[in-house]
Parts: C-alpha cells; sequence; structure tokens
C-alpha cells in the first residue's frame, strides 16, 4: 500500500515538472517570436559569431541569424567583444569608412571620425586630400593637416609650399612670411635666401629703406641690402 502511494506521489510530481518546463519553453519560445527570432536557446549561438543569441536578441539588438549584422566585414562578437564598434551600424562613426576599412586597410579608429585629431574626418584625409588619416601633420612641417588646408590654404603633403627654402610652419609662426608665395615682399630675392642666405627681411622689400629694393641691392648693385650706406660716404 505503501508502495503504491510512493509510486503515485513520484508520478504526480513528473507531471507538475514536465507541465512547468513546457510552461517556460513556451515562454522563452513567445518572447523569441515577439523579437522576431526563431528557435533560439539561451546558451546557443545560431550564427557562430562568438555572441550567444540570448545576448544578441536581449543586450546588443543584434540578428542571431547573420554574423555580421551590418554587413561591415566584421562579425558581431569582433565588433562588441573586441574592437567596441557598433554592430547595427557598419560605419560606427559616421566618417565614411567602413568599420572592416578602417581596421584593416588604413588602420584608423574605428570608433572616432578624427583618428589623428587634426580636424578633418578620417574619409576626407583619405580620398579627399591624400592626407595621413593616423598622422595630424602628415608632411612634418609643424602645421597640423586641418590648419594647412582649412586655415592657411597651404599643402598638407608638402612641407614647403612654395619651394623658397622654408618649411611651411617656419614661415606662418616664425617669420610672418606668406608659405603660398615664395617672395613674399616682392623684392627679386625668395624668402629662404633673404633670412638664411642674405640675413635681411623677407616682409620688407627695402630692408634698409634706401630706395632700392632687396633684390636690386644683392643681384644688381651688390651692395648691403640691411645698410643704407653701404660705403658710410654720406
Amino acid at each position: 500500500m505503501i508502495f503504491k502511494k510512493i509510486k503515485f506521489l513520484s508520478l504526480l510530481l513528473f507531471i507538475l515538472f514536465y507541465f512547468s518546463a513546457c510552461g517556460e519553453d513556451r515562454a522563452a519560445s513567445e518572447k523569441n517570436n515577439r523579437n522576431g527570432v526563431q528557435g533560439i536557446t539561451a546558451y546557443g549561438d545560431s550564427d557562430g559569431d562568438g555572441l550567444k543569441d540570448e545576448d544578441e536578441v536581449n543586450i546588443y539588438e543584434t540578428n542571431v541569424t547573420n554574423a555580421d549584422t551590418d554587413s561591415d566585414g566584421l562579425t558581431d562578437g569582433e565588433e562588441i567583444l573586441i574592437y567596441e564598434t557598433n554592430a547595427t551600424n557598419a560605419d560606427s562613426d559616421g566618417d565614411g569608412l567602413n568599420d572592416w576599412e578602417e581596421i584593416f586597410t588604413y588602420e584608423t579608429n574605428a570608433t572616432n571620425a578624427d583618428t589623428d585629431g587634426d580636424g578633418l574626418n578620417d574619409w576626407n584625409e583619405i580620398f579627399t586630400y591624400e592626407t595621413n588619416a593616423t598622422n595630424a601633420d602628415t608632411d612634418s612641417d609643424g602645421l597640423n593637416d586641418g590648419e594647412e588646408i582649412l586655415t592657411y590654404e597651404t599643402n598638407a603633403t608638402n612641407a614647403d609650399t612654395d619651394s623658397d627654402g622654408l618649411n611651411d610652419g617656419e614661415e606662418i609662426l616664425t617669420y610672418e612670411t606668406n608659405a603660398t608665395n615664395a617672395d613674399t615682399d616682392s623684392d627679386g630675392l625668395n624668402d629662404g635666401e633673404e633670412i638664411l642666405t642674405y640675413e635681411i627681411n623677407a616682409t620688407n622689400a627695402d630692408t634698409d629703406s634706401d630706395g632700392l629694393k632687396d633684390g636690386e641691392e644683392v643681384l644688381t648693385y651688390e651692395t648691403n641690402a640691411t645698410n643704407a650706406d653701404t660705403d658710410s660716404d654720406g
């Protein structure tokens, strides 16, 4: 008699457990269907992207049946776990380059539109200005690429835009000469010659105010362009 009671209770517990488990599975299935996902499991990885299905649906809002939700060439797992990019947006930083290109082709930061902080976004540097998107001063002239292009209108890929022997940074920041005009004061001598060779004023055509341009003094009359009375004869 006791044995029959135990058997009956065991059967009853089994039936209760069975229907309880079915109820949980049904609830999970309904939740997944509401999210537009069929047949996911809490610990499975349906698309093999390295993320659990449950996390894709509930945390990352990625597609559990597509390993690369945004079709940028990186799996969702790589984007989230390694590169910290947006797995639902092919261009996480909105600079015009997709995340895969930034990471594997251009070696730029896929989460920062201006990798080198020079004031130009990565796409513009690569495709418009042909500057280095990972180096703020592509030509190493002392001016960053954004300043050269947007402010001074100098060549950000040529350290000496006007080929006068002075780099653009020196002309603008030190000598206050025109970095896009080899002869700032139009005296017949280029700025580099005036400053480095003759030690005369590259922003004043007549350094010694004697009525002769520096170029005339140096090239024609062979007088001292820094002394109004070269021979001190009064």
